[in-house]
């Protein structure tokens, strides 16, 4: 049980050093560094060392908050609003966490790819490799899954790297950005609204259909939400221009496929667009998907509404965690979701309601997660770039 008045933060850090260190020099310097300004706090911290190293009863304290430190407190730049652990906010999401990370097995690459994606990538996408050790470690990712999973990307193309002695940095690749442009708008827009009845349409000729490259082709306008509607024929009502000419461009398929605006025609109109919808499109399977993630992070926005009514601020460590963890669920869904006009979508849709509920969230964790995260960059590397502009752009605006 954690001593009355004890610095979280600086206990847990002691704890680290102690541990690690297996000394009691180096635990008491990290207690007295972080907790000397009071020091009744100071002694406090000091009756968990004896002078041969922990004592048992210090001893039991600490293994108590070694999770804590771990899930929570990653890395002394935290220290700065360890303040706010200790806020009533911290049980509310703690207990969210917990159960978030323990309800479903987590994919290491899957997860270092989000925290890339919506927290690294905005600051320039260059990172250290210890800096994001720490912003993976609450996640459950212990040192060699980090180390694996950002191997795997280095060899993918998405990052390159470069050692420094011991060290290593990483910056994203220029493929590895514009893998994350693609994916920007998907994950952050809304469905559109208007629709003026009109089809994109791809025809590919017969050589280009036999050819590697149809693969590929085919793969990259599915991940676009294109339907095949015949042999050769590929459509979408609402699909993004640009990122479909980005596509032919780097394909090098633009004078080997036409591209196609038809609408239908009224008086011969047969089953409901609507109803092809349903068929073309597995909506089914999506609204399910959309209905499990309200029900997981609808306690979230109930937690969060309760720590502002307490007047707590939130916690900078946790907030980066359900923001990850928020985006991770909803981009799973999100670049699944064809993004169908609404007219052609069954009533009550839910992926609105997910929509909704994920910018509400994200806009109540943006500042204290990207302060973490600007804490943790900062550490290793000094100067930062500032966050890039688009990312105020999310989910509608976040100001």
């Amino acid at each position: 049980m954690q001593p009355a008045g004890l610095h979280l933060g600086a206990l847990c850090h002691a704890a680290g050093a102690a541990v690690s260190g297996g000394t009691h020099a180096r635990g008491f310097d990290a207690v007295r560094s972080f907790a000397g300004r009071d020091l009744a706090e100071g002694r406090r911290a000091r009756l968990a060392f004896g002078r041969r190293g922990l004592h048992r009863g210090g001893r039991d304290r600490l293994d108590a908050l070694i999770h804590l430190r771990f899930r929570y407190a990653p890395g002394p730049p935290f220290l700065a609003t360890d303040a706010s652990i200790l806020s009533p906010a911290t049980p509310l999401l703690r207990d969210w966490i917990d159960q978030a990370l323990a309800s479903e097995r987590l994919n290491a690459q899957s997860l270092i790819v989000t925290l890339l994606g919506d927290s690294i990538a905005p600051y320039g996408g260059h990172f250290w490799l210890k800096s994001l050790i720490r912003l993976a470690e609450p996640l459950g990712l212990n040192e060699r899954l980090v180390r694996t999973s950002v191997f795997r990307l280095t060899q993918d193309g998405w990052l390159r790297a470069n050692r420094q002695g011991r060290r290593s940095e990483y910056q994203l690749t220029p493929e590895g950005f514009s893998r994350f442009e693609q994916a920007h708008s998907r994950i952050y827009s809304a469905t559109p609204e208007g629709w003026d009845g009109q089809w994109t349409l791809l025809v590919m000729q017969a050589g280009v259909e036999a050819a590697p490259a149809r693969l590929q082709l085919r793969r990259e306008l599915a991940w676009e939400g294109f339907v095949a509607l015949g042999p050769g024929v590929l459509g979408h009502p609402a699909p993004r221009r640009d990122a479909l000419a980005s596509m032919l461009h780097r394909l090098g398929l633009r004078d080997q496929v036409f591209v196609l605006s038809a609408k239908e025609i009224a008086p011969l109109r047969g089953r409901s667009l609507q109803e092809f919808a349903t068929q073309a499109w597995p909506l089914d399977q999506l609204a399910s998907d959309y209905e499990q993630f309200i029900q997981r992070f609808s306690p979230l926005l109930s937690s969060l509404e309760q720590a502002l009514a307490l007047g707590q601020p939130i916690p900078a460590g946790p907030a980066l965690l359900a923001r990850t963890l928020l985006i991770h669920s909803f981009r799973r869904v999100q670049l699944r979701d064809p993004h169908l006009p609404t007219a052609l979508l069954p009533p009550s849709w839910p992926g609105t309601q997910a929509y909704a509920l994920s910018a509400e969230l994200y806009r109540r964790l943006h500042l204290a997660a990207d302060a973490h995260v600007l804490a943790q960059l900062k550490a290793e590397s000094g100067f930062v770039p500032p966050l890039t502009p688009y990312v105020f752009q999310r989910f509608g605006g976040l100001l």
